[in-house]
């Protein structure tokens, strides 16, 4: 039974209830149609904060680390997130660990950290504070700070 499905520009985000093999199915039909699909794990004992969406496809397709949010945001505004990244990518935009990049989310800048998801390297995004701040000596808001630390 789907729950939700949308398609942006740059990939089909799915929110589903499926089983695991319907949830491939449409993973690799995005790596076909996108170049790339993003899935959350909302239990991840390998993330600071317990919460992992993360994208495949972007190395070996794009020539580009793939990314991680590790922010409890819901996994579809982190999708959002991810496709935008995607989509800078596919223009050829090169992200690089501690620059901050504006354009990605309304406001406020972003930054990347290399980290690591499951046995790859990654580029984490690094969202700022709700008053923009991203230096992590400066976050004041636990949530935030544990962005920045690796497992």
């Amino acid at each position: 039974m789907k729950h939700k499905n949308k398609t942006t520009k740059n990939a089909e985000f799915h929110c589903s209830k499926e089983s695991p093999g319907d949830q491939k199915a449409l993973e690799w039909d995005n790596m076909e149609k996108f170049g790339w699909y993003g899935h959350m794990l909302k239990k991840d004992p390998r993330s600071p904060t317990g919460s992992s969406y993360h994208t495949h496809g972007f190395e070996k397709n794009f020539k580009h680390l793939d990314i991680q949010i590790v922010l409890q945001i819901a996994a579809e505004l982190a999708h959002r997130i991810a496709a935008k990244i995607a989509s800078l990518i596919k223009r050829k935009k090169i992200f690089r660990e501690g620059v901050q990049y504006s354009g990605i989310i309304k406001k406020f800048k972003v930054c990347f950290l290399l980290a690591t998801e499951s046995d790859r390297k990654v580029l984490r995004v690094i969202l700022p504070t709700k008053k923009g701040i991203l230096d992590k000596e400066k976050m004041n808001d636990i949530l935030f700070e544990k962005q920045w630390k690796e497992v």
